[in-house]
C-alpha cells in the first residue's frame, strides 16, 4: 500500500521529465558492464529492481538539473511580454545586432546554416492597425511558404551543432525570437498588469511567468499548457541522455579502437579490463553511436518547437480564464478593446 500510494502520486512530469530519461542512460552504463555483472542484476530480487528504479529517478533528477543549465534562460516569453511593453522599440528586440550572447559559436552556426526563411516583422504587425492599408493587402500577402524537405535537410548540420555545442558547454548559440502572435502576448501583459498590479517598466519575467502559472494551475483542473510543460521537459532530458549515453558509446568505440595501449595501461596500475556486454549483443558500435547522434538531434529539435507551443497554450489558458471570469462581469473585457489606453502599454 504505501509503494502504491508513492507511485500513484508521481506526476507526469515525474514520470517523463525524471523517470525515462534515467531509465535510458542508466541503462547505457548497464550495457558497459562485464556479461556475468549484467546477468546477475537481471536476475535480481524485485527489491534490487525497486531500487534501480529509485537509482534511474535520482539520475534523471540530475538529467534535468543538467538539461536546465544548458538550456539557459529561455526568452520566447520575456520578448513576448517585452515587444508588447516598449512597441517593439527595444533594443533587446534587435536580433540583427544581438543575434546571441556567444559570437565565436554563433559565428560558426552561421557558416553551417544556410539562408533561413523569411521571418514575420514583428513591428510592422503590431503597428499595423490601418483597415485601409489591410484593405489594399492582397491575400496571399504576408503568408509564409512552408519549406522544402530539401532545405530542412541542409540545415541539418548546423543544427546539429547547436544540440551538441548546447548539451556541451552548457550556453544558448541563439537567442529567441518572441512568439509571432503580438495580440496574444499583449493581452496577457494587459491582464497581469492589472491584476498584479505592475507598472510599465516591469522587467521580473521569470516571476510573471511562475504568476501566471500558479494562476492556471490553481484555477484550471486540467491545463495544456502544463501538459506540453511535462512533454518538453521530457523532450530535453531525453536530449541531455541521449547526449551522455553517445559519449559513453563513443568511448567504449575509442577503448575498442586501442585495446592493446589501454590493457597495458590497466595492468600498469592494477585494474582488470573487461568486455562490455554490449560488444557481444550490438557490432558494430559505431551504429549505436549513429543511433544515439540521431536521437539526440531529433529530441533537440522537439525540445526547441514544445518550448513555443508550451507558452502560446500557457497565455492562451491563462487568457481563456480570465475571460470567462470577465464575462461574467461585463460584456466585453477591457482587454478585447485594442483601442483601451493599456492594451499595448
Amino acid at each position: 500500500m504505501p509503494i502504491g500510494r508513492i507511485f500513484g502520486d508521481l506526476s507526469v512530469f515525474d514520470l517523463l521529465g525524471n523517470f525515462v530519461p534515467g531509465i535510458l542512460l542508466m541503462g547505457s552504463v548497464i550495457v558497459l558492464l562485464p556479461p556475468d555483472r549484467v546477468t546477475q542484476i537481471g536476475s535480481s530480487p524485485l527489491a534490487t529492481v525497486f531500487l534501480l528504479g529509485v537509482v534511474a529517478f535520482a539520475l534523471g533528477h540530475l538529467i534535468q538539473s543538467y538539461a536546465a543549465r544548458a538550456v539557459g534562460k529561455r526568452e520566447t516569453f520575456r520578448n513576448s511580454i517585452l515587444i508588447n511593453q516598449s512597441l517593439g522599440q527595444s533594443e533587446v528586440l534587435d536580433f540583427e545586432r544581438f543575434p546571441t550572447a556567444h559570437p565565436w559559436l554563433y559565428a560558426v552556426y552561421s557558416f553551417l546554416h544556410p539562408e533561413e526563411p523569411e521571418e514575420w516583422d514583428l513591428d510592422d504587425y503590431l503597428n499595423n492597425n490601418s483597415s485601409e492599408e489591410d484593405a489594399d493587402v492582397s491575400i496571399g500577402e504576408g503568408v509564409l511558404d512552408s519549406e522544402t524537405i530539401l532545405r530542412k535537410i541542409t540545415r541539418v548540420p548546423a543544427r546539429w551543432y547547436r544540440a551538441v555545442i548546447e548539451a556541451s558547454a552548457m550556453v544558448r548559440i541563439k537567442r529567441d525570437r518572441p512568439l509571432s502572435d503580438v495580440t496574444l502576448a499583449g493581452k496577457t501583459w494587459a491582464i497581469c498588469r492589472k491584476k498584479y498590479d505592475l507598472n510599465r517598466k516591469y522587467d521580473q519575467y521569470g516571476d510573471l511567468l511562475h504568476l501566471i502559472s500558479s494562476d492556471i494551475e490553481s484555477s484550471a483542473e486540467s491545463s495544456r499548457a502544463l501538459r506540453f510543460q511535462a512533454i518538453r521537459n521530457f523532450h530535453r532530458g531525453m536530449w541531455i541522455a541521449c547526449y551522455f549515453s553517445l559519449l559513453l558509446m563513443f568511448t567504449a568505440v575509442i577503448a575498442r579502437g586501442f585495446s592493446k595501449e589501454i590493457t597495458s595501461l590497466a595492468e600498469f596500475v592494477g585494474l582488470t579490463v573487461w568486455k562490455p556486454v554490449v560488444v557481444e549483443l550490438w557490432t558494430p558500435l559505431w551504429i549505436l553511436c549513429l543511433g544515439y547522434a540521431l536521437l539526440l538531434y531529433f529530441f533537440w529539435e522537439l525540445k526547441e518547437d514544445f518550448e513555443e507551443e508550451f507558452i502560446e497554450y500557457l497565455l492562451t489558458d491563462f487568457l481563456a480564464i480570465h475571460e470567462t471570469a470577465d464575462e461574467e462581469d461585463r460584456e466585453e473585457p477591457a482587454w478585447k478593446r485594442r483601442d483601451a489606453p493599456n492594451w499595448y502599454q
